[in-house]
């Protein structure tokens, strides 16, 4: 990663989806962290 430090000023967008853009994104549908969410039947 390291591809969008240059604008960092304006937004980090792609930064954070280099990271878990899945878990921020829908943490109820995933439980990437290890189950955090309780919504899930799961």
């Amino acid at each position: 990663g390291g591809a969008s430090t240059k604008t960092t000023s304006d937004f980090v967008p792609e930064p954070n989806q280099e990271s878990v853009p899945e878990s921020i994104d829908v943490p109820d549908v995933t439980t990437t962290e290890g189950g955090q969410s309780d919504d899930i039947e799961y």
